[in-house]
């Protein structure tokens, strides 16, 4: 995230965390609408209305959950430009470790879900995201 032409240094600090933070979100976001559309492609025979919805819940608490644990864990000022940068972070074990506490999945659902999450954080590891 990034804020500029602020004179308030600690309203610009809190600006460019929050964008960060944001942004990650769009992202968390992005991938967990990837994740259910392959996971419905995968299990739509078959699946009953109740595990579907607890699969869009889950996914729902996911983004959320996520996006609370990202961290701030570095800023930089472009020099002269009166520009600050944040860059936030989630770790993939934390993620991992939100899709196992979801008690309202079966174990298959479960499953199915961690190896998609593993499949695109490997894909946008590729791509450099």
């Amino acid at each position: 995230g990034l804020a500029d032409g602020m004179k308030n240094l600690s309203l610009q600090r809190t600006t460019a965390d929050d964008r960060a933070i944001a942004n990650v979100a769009t992202q968390i976001s992005s991938v967990v609408k990837r994740l259910k559309k392959d996971y419905e492609s995968i299990t739509a025979a078959g699946q009953d209305t109740t595990e579907r919805e607890n699969v869009d819940n889950a996914m729902k608490l996911l983004v959320n959950e996520t996006v609370s644990g990202a961290k701030i864990i570095d800023h930089w000022e472009h020099p002269g430009k009166n520009v600050l940068y944040a860059l936030a972070r989630v770790e993939l074990n934390t993620l991992q470790k939100k899709i196992e506490t979801h008690k309202e999945l079966s174990d298959e659902s479960r499953d199915v879900i961690k190896k998609k999450a593993d499949k695109l954080h490997e894909e946008m590891a590729k791509e450099g995201l």
